[in-house]
């Protein structure tokens, strides 16, 4: 499904299952194909994508490096990391979220979900 396409569904907060349609005309078309003399109503809504960005919170992994470094070495490191400047951690943060996308891409990871906006409901005749 492609975003700024329109589905139909019965239930207006959770769609699944629905075939995607280039306008809402056919959505609506489809829905009553579909449900006439089965439901009195349906809804139709369109396709919204999620954004990830940013996928990696470079913080947390910094953080995280320092924490484990000061488990193996103690005091020593105390300070370790808490001089990182912030268009060093942002650049960080960019190439790590490349890697991390390019990574769900290749394996098929990235959410199939999606919002669904201007959502309608379309009564039908009983």
């Amino acid at each position: 499904m492609n975003e700024n396409q329109w589905i139909y569904n019965t239930n207006e907060e959770v769609w699944m299952n629905c075939g995607s349609y280039d306008t809402k005309e056919e959505a609506i078309q489809a829905g009553k194909d579909e449900y006439e003399g089965n439901r009195y109503q349906f809804y139709v809504g369109q396709i919204s994508n999620i954004n990830l960005v940013p996928g990696v919170n470079v913080d947390y992994i910094i953080e995280d490096i320092a924490e484990n470094v000061y488990s193996e070495v103690g005091e020593a490191a105390e300070c370790y990391l808490d001089d990182v400047r912030k268009e060093d951690s942002s650049e960080l943060e960019d190439k790590l979220n490349k890697v991390l996308f390019e990574w769900m891409d290749k394996h098929d990871y990235m959410p199939k979900y999606f919002r669904v906006n201007n959502i309608e409901c379309i009564r039908l005749s009983e």
